[in-house]
């Protein structure tokens, strides 16, 4: 989300999955150090709004549980980190602060890379595009 030099060090990070499908966000900041998957209430305050969410875990390595979510291409969520410069997550006992300097830049290349919108048909060859992404 503020990746000018994350190295491996990322708070979130979103993912297209394909043609027409939502994206995933995955936040790796809250993640829970226990091997049991959970689901749960996911909360962002962003510039003093709140965002409630649903998350379920996956397991990812030494980081434990992450909570993962859906993404719409039109979530008010992505308007308001788009103009923030950090937001407030929390999910279960954990509550991170992220900082987003840099993320409306990376969200215009993703949102422009990802046939995720009903009128991706502008980004080109439909039947390439979903076969790159079920790679």
């Amino acid at each position: 989300m503020d990746c000018t030099d994350c190295g491996d060090d990322i708070g979130m990070l979103i993912e297209c999955h394909g043609w027409g499908r939502p994206a995933s966000a995955s936040i790796y900041w809250a993640a829970l150090d226990t091997e049991n998957r959970t689901t749960g209430p996911l909360s962002f305050e962003v510039a003093g709004e709140v965002f409630r969410r649903t998350a379920t875990t996956v397991h990812f390595g030494q980081l434990g549980e992450v909570p993962r979510m859906d993404l719409a291409p039109s979530d008010p969520l992505l308007v308001a980190i788009q103009k923030a410069s950090h937001m407030r997550v929390t999910f279960a006992d954990s509550a991170v602060r992220i900082g987003l300097g840099g993320f409306a830049s990376a969200y215009e290349r993703f949102d422009h890379a990802c046939p995720w919108r009903a009128d991706a048909e502008s980004f080109g060859d439909r039947e390439a595009l979903s076969n790159e992404a079920a790679r």
